[in-house]
């Protein structure tokens, strides 16, 4: 069969008229020897760098990177350095156990033998902490208290914080017709500021059980003067007694940043 190109060069010929026409005039040992020494794939992986690199130059690279970056550190506000799955980890929980967490005050002083009594009168509520399901295991890191048993105060940790809070007691009227506000009285002692007020009120006489609920934002006043809670008969001239007194306090919500 005719040659289609009609091509009557040998091999060799073939050879010598290619390297003629592209001047290419190098075998396959000093094309490579021209490729590496343009390109250097035997040289480290850098930054910017246009050069060819072998698998085994990138794998160093890497490797030194993450050496250098140490995986193993914790994480930091602000760091770039890489980090594994355990120190994010460790880095998210101790953020969070910072930022949220809660306590229970108990009173022990009051009970039913020797309750609190407010009679006509604006009466302070204190809990001394000492009752048996007082619980302190599990506040926010750092964070020794969020109610004072001295100044008998909710104790806001930083500007901004939210808080629920949740006041349980027993209450025992003189009559069914007996109600007293609760309040929560972030004042300075001098002037009252409250910022939660609740009625209480009576279907019986004898002991009832209260629990009160509600959330809370932590700002000036707050922070400067703390949170006080009493129980207030002098609108109604009541006497009313109270005991079994316990608060729950959660802090829900702090900067992040």
């Amino acid at each position: 069969m005719p040659d289609p190109y009609n091509l009557t060069l040998t091999g060799s010929q073939v050879n010598t008229a290619v390297n003629a026409t592209y001047k290419i005039a190098l075998d396959s040992n000093q094309v490579r020897d021209a490729v590496n020494a343009a390109h250097d794939t035997a040289d480290p992986v850098s930054n910017g760098s246009t050069k060819l690199v072998q698998g085994t130059a990138v794998y160093s690279a890497i490797e030194s990177q993450l050496d250098a970056r140490d995986t193993g550190a914790a994480v930091t506000d602000g760091a770039t350095h890489l980090v594994n799955s355990n120190a994010i980890y460790d880095f998210t929980i101790n953020t969070l156990r910072s930022k949220i967490g809660w306590a229970i005050y108990e009173d022990s002083q009051y009970n039913a033998g020797a309750p609190l009594t407010s009679s006509n009168a604006n009466t302070q509520i204190t809990i001394n902490g000492l009752g048996v399901g007082t619980t302190t295991a599990y506040l926010p890191t750092g964070v020794t208290e969020l109610w004072n048993t001295t100044s008998n105060k909710i104790i806001a940790d930083e500007l901004g914080d939210a808080y629920d809070v949740r006041l349980d007691f027993k209450a025992d009227p003189t009559t069914a017709s007996d109600y007293a506000e609760l309040v929560f009285d972030i004042g300075d002692g001098g002037v009252a500021l409250p910022v939660v007020s609740r009625t209480i009120t009576f279907a019986k006489t004898g002991a009832s059980s209260f629990s009160i609920g509600f959330p809370i934002a932590a700002l000036a006043a707050f922070m400067l003067n703390g949170c006080k809670i009493y129980i207030d008969t002098s609108g109604s001239g009541d006497s009313i007694d109270i005991y079994d007194i316990s608060l729950f306090i959660k802090r829900d919500f702090n900067d992040i940043s």
